[in-house]
C-alpha cells in the first residue's frame, strides 16, 4: 500500500472534553462579523463559486467544503466530494463510489504526482480561493474547537461570531476507497508534503495535524487567497 505524509484535521467525537453544541453563540453553520469578500456566500443560496468566508486567525477560511471540482457544496453540513493527495479528482462522499469524471476506478498507487507541494494546476478550490498549508491548519486548531451535533455531526472552529462547522463525514481509504468512520471523525488535507518519508501529505484529524497516505481520500476547505 503506498503511504503518504499528509496534513490534515481529524474531527473526533471520542475526547473528553468535546462537549455537543459547546459554542453556545452561534449555529455551526459559518458567522462572521467581517464577511463581505469573495463572492458573497451569505443567504438561503450561496453561490456554488462563491462564499463570504470567515475571519479566523487572520485567515479566511470558506464556510463550505469543497464539492465537485472548483465549487463549494451547498451547505456547510454538506460534506463535499473527497480528494486524494495533490488530486483535482472528486470523489463522492456516499456509496455508490464515483469521480467527479465519471469513473469508478479508484487510484490506489497514488503518489500525489511526486510534488513537494499541492500544485496549483490540481487545487479543486473555486477561483480565489486554495488548499491551505500545515501551518494554516494549525492556526485553525490554535483558534479552539468542539464537538457538535448541529447542524451535523462535526467540529465547530472559533470563537464568538466567528466560527465554521466542519462535518465529520469519515473517509476513503488508500487501498480501495472504502467508505469510513461517517459521522465519526472529519480528515481534511493541507497543501503540505512534511519530510517524514515519500508517501505522505499533512492533514487536519480529530482536531490536531498529523499525516497520513496520498492515497486516502479527504475533504477540503479552503482558504482565501
Amino acid at each position: 500500500m503506498a503511504l503518504a505524509v499528509v496534513l490534515a484535521v481529524a474531527l473526533t467525537s471520542c475526547r473528553k472534553d468535546d462537549n455537543p453544541g459547546k459554542n453556545d453563540n452561534n449555529t455551526g453553520t459559518g458567522q462572521n462579523d467581517n464577511s463581505d469578500n469573495n463572492g458573497g456566500g451569505g443567504g438561503n443560496n450561496p453561490p456554488p463559486t462563491g462564499d463570504a468566508g470567515v475571519v479566523i486567525g487572520g485567515i479566511r477560511w470558506a464556510t463550505r467544503n469543497v464539492d465537485a471540482p472548483h465549487t463549494f457544496a451547498a451547505t456547510p453540513q454538506d460534506p463535499g466530494m473527497f480528494y486524494q493527495w495533490n488530486s483535482a479528482i472528486g470523489w463522492s462522499a456516499t456509496d455508490p463510489m464515483v469521480d467527479s469524471n465519471g469513473s469508478t476506478l479508484w487510484l490506489s498507487s497514488w503518489f500525489g504526482n511526486n510534488a513537494s507541494s499541492w500544485e496549483s494546476a490540481n487545487d479543486p478550490c473555486p477561483s480565489g480561493w486554495r488548499v491551505p498549508t500545515a501551518n494554516e491548519l494549525q492556526t485553525l486548531v490554535y483558534a479552539g474547537s468542539g464537538w457538535t451535533t448541529t447542524p451535523a455531526l462535526g467540529r465547530i472552529f472559533g470563537s464568538g461570531s466567528n466560527t465554521i462547522f466542519l462535518p465529520a463525514a469519515g473517509y476513503r481509504d488508500s487501498s480501495f476507497g472504502t467508505l469510513y468512520q461517517v459521522g465519526g471523525h472529519g480528515d481534511y488535507w493541507s497543501a503540505t508534503r512534511p519530510i517524514i518519508g515519500n508517501f505522505y501529505g499533512n492533514c487536519l484529524y480529530s482536531g490536531m495535524i498529523t499525516y497520513t497516505d496520498f492515497a486516502c481520500g479527504y475533504q477540503i476547505r479552503c482558504i482565501a487567497k
